[in-house]
């Protein structure tokens, strides 16, 4: 009988754990304590770094109520660490990030042309013009989602919104009203108040890059974005660049619309593999229409290329091809300013892929090829320290991930790779095990890794506009010699860490 009770008690503690949710994907802090969390956070974070001797003495006090409000939290949840509550902290921070943003903005409802977004650079004034639109029913105490927007040669951001997007003509106001819409303008130079100071444009270049980060960095520290629903649309040569900037910056984006061009796959952007940096991270969506982008031969040879790699990489990529326009005269009309079709039929089933459409930091398995690894390094939970990538001699480096948390291992392929950093929370791996590195089918390292708040915090604080971001440990990766390098002893050099 004992023996019995013993069986069915073990099988129900089994049914219990086997029922109990993983770290960070079930358990968490409750509303008010999230709320107070926040309140305390955001007042550590409105003292100067710098204070004088009566603002020190305010800065100890907040500083002392966080740590006492902290502890008490941790105290009501004797049971489990806090810091493996990984949704509760993304909610804090997009709180504290939120605030200051209570006053609805002016000129909602409409398209505004003229705005800037200017730095100093080398003590001269740089800066991007870009156009914007909050939707009507904008409150800032909710959090939206977004779309950068990029035109095609001969127009502007603005002339891109109203033509393609917030065009009630063409795509019904419930559509695109569910949206902030960003569209930098990229001319042929940048603005600026002194006209020495200003730089001429290349395409696929680094003030390009800038160009559209700086308009997103404006927008993100004014109106409150859901940073797991950022979206890139583009036309043409805009559609070349949204797909050249969601790959090779996938970290950002949930997906990406291109529209009339063929991604990756001409013109400058001729680098086909690099669609796999979609893998995991953002989902694209390919329009054309049937004498289109992709209507010669050349075009038909890149979309079989394209399908291929998404069956074979099982990418997240939709490829849809329209009818061709009827005659010159509905070709002109659809056109408008841009210098290609912007295919406008198709802006209903684009936002309806975007609002379907949301970003996973925590993927399970991700992947990130770069052609110059000074400017692009980095993926969701990882970023590459060292590696050979040099856009001059066409060299690339990659660093392929999976994680099994099952067996808390994450396993990466690399090529012409030294040294990697990995960030870690609980929703991505059991930090209550010892995590283990495999590396080119190396072991590299096995170790726990000690969740910090300090961590924590300071992660947060330098990811600032994007509160989704959420690490309480990182680790270092050596990429272990190859075999042919080995110091005879085939063991690599990849036990480093911190």
């Amino acid at each position: 009988m004992t023996n019995a009770r013993t069986m069915v008690l073990g099988l129900l503690l089994l049914a219990v754990s086997m029922a109990a949710p993983l770290h960070g994907q079930g358990e968490g802090l409750k509303a008010s304590e999230i709320k107070q969390i926040s309140k305390l956070l955001a007042d550590v974070r409105a003292q100067p770094k710098y204070p004088t001797r009566r603002q020190q003495a305010k800065k100890d006090k907040v500083l002392k109520a966080f740590d006492t409000g902290i502890e008490k939290i941790r105290k009501a949840h004797k049971d489990a660490d806090i810091l493996t509550f990984v949704d509760s902290w993304r909610e804090v921070f997009a709180a504290v990030d939120a605030a200051g943003r209570a006053k609805p903005p002016a000129g909602k409802g409409r398209v505004k042309a003229k705005e800037k977004s200017a730095r100093k650079v080398r003590g001269r004034e740089q800066g991007f013009e870009y156009a914007l639109y909050v939707p009507s029913g904008y409150n800032p105490k909710s959090r939206w989602p977004l779309v950068i927007a990029l035109h095609t040669e001969g127009a502007t951001g603005a002339d891109y919104l109203k033509e393609v997007w917030i065009n009630k003509k063409r795509c019904p106001k419930e559509t695109y009203d569910q949206f902030l819409f960003l569209a930098p303008t990229i001319g042929e130079r940048t603005v600026g108040k002194d006209r020495k100071a200003q730089i001429r444009i290349e395409p696929f270049s680094r003030d390009h890059l800038k160009g559209v980060f700086w308009c997103m960095a404006d927008v993100l520290a004014r109106y409150n974005i859901d940073t797991d629903r950022i979206y890139l649309d583009g036309a043409g040569k805009g559609g070349e660049a949204a797909a050249w900037v969601g790959a090779m910056a996938p970290k950002w984006f949930a997906g990406i619309s291109v529209r009339n061009a063929r991604p990756a796959t001409s013109g400058h952007f001729s680098k086909p593999e690099l669609l796999n940096n979609l893998k995991g991270q953002a989902a694209m969506m390919v329009v054309d229409r049937k004498d289109g982008a992709f209507s010669d031969t050349a075009g038909q040879e890149d979309l079989k290329r394209i399908e291929h790699m998404k069956e074979v990489g099982k990418l997240p990529i939709e490829i849809k091809i329209l009818d061709a326009l009827p005659d010159d005269k509905s070709r002109r009309v659809a056109k408008g300013k841009q210098k290609v079709d912007p295919i406008h039929d198709a802006t209903p089933e684009i936002a309806k892929f975007f609002a379907e459409t949301r970003r996973d930091v925590c993927a399970p398995e991700v992947e990130y090829i770069t052609y110059d690894n000074r400017l692009f390094k980095q993926t969701s939970w990882y970023i590459i320290d060292t590696a050979t990538a040099d856009p001059k001699d066409g060299s690339m480096a990659s660093v392929k991930a999976k994680v099994d948390r099952e067996t808390n291992v994450a396993s990466f392929e690399t090529h012409n790779v030294e040294s990697f950093r990995i960030w870690l929370n609980d929703k991505l791996l059991d930090l209550d095990k010892p995590v283990k590195i495999v590396v080119n089918g190396k072991d590299v390292l096995e170790k726990k890794v000690e969740r910090s708040l300090d961590f924590l915090l300071d992660y947060n604080r330098s990811n600032a506009h994007d509160p989704s971001l959420m690490a309480v440990g990182m680790l270092r990766v050596n990429v272990p010699a190859a075999p042919e390098t080995d110091n005879g002893d085939g063991e690599g050099n990849g036990d480093k860490d911190d």
